[in-house]
């Protein structure tokens, strides 16, 4: 929704203002913009209660604008991201060489479809692995035993799960 102000101004025929008169006008979205939005913002919940799967996660990524090049970005804004849902953790501009598989400090890796990520060291809280997340880590895939796990996998936190 968005507000705008016009000037409504009545003009007689010897081109004299006889009326004016400022009007607010409200534009509301679109149904389909606002179907948009409302799912968004479930997706949103659902991430941050790590309740979407890798199957799931491709139905949702269409919801979201591409991560490009050059976009400023805001922490918590959603990106889709190379078959990726990313999180967006410190607001930055972004470049071609800060995408959010080498800089892991600018976002949080929700989901990646179709795969496993490799483990990264995560910097703290905001980019630590949820209980249930996988990564790959020296040719092995693990599991976190823990929410908020920022060990390395084969130290604490992590086994292996049966295949």
């Amino acid at each position: 929704m968005s507000k705008r102000t016009n000037l409504n101004q009545t003009w007689d025929t010897d081109g004299n203002l006889i009326a004016e008169e400022t009007v607010e006008v409200i534009e509301y979205p679109s149904a389909e913009e606002s179907a948009t939005h409302a799912a968004r913002l479930v997706v949103l919940l659902k991430l941050a209660a790590d309740e979407i799967d890798d199957d799931d996660a491709p139905l949702f990524a269409g919801l979201f604008p591409s991560w490009t090049v050059g976009d400023t970005v805001k922490a918590g804004e959603v990106y889709r991201w190379d078959g990726t849902l990313v999180e967006v953790v410190q607001t930055h501009k972004t470049q071609a060489d800060w995408t959010p598989d080498v800089v892991p400090a600018l976002f949080k890796v929700h989901r990646a479809v179709g795969s496993v990520a490799a483990w990264v060291q995560p910097t703290g809280a905001h980019d630590a692995y949820a209980l249930g997340e996988r990564v790959t880590f020296k040719g092995q895939t693990w599991e976190s035993t823990n929410a908020a796990n920022v060990w390395q996998p084969g130290v604490f936190g992590w086994v292996v799960p049966p295949a």
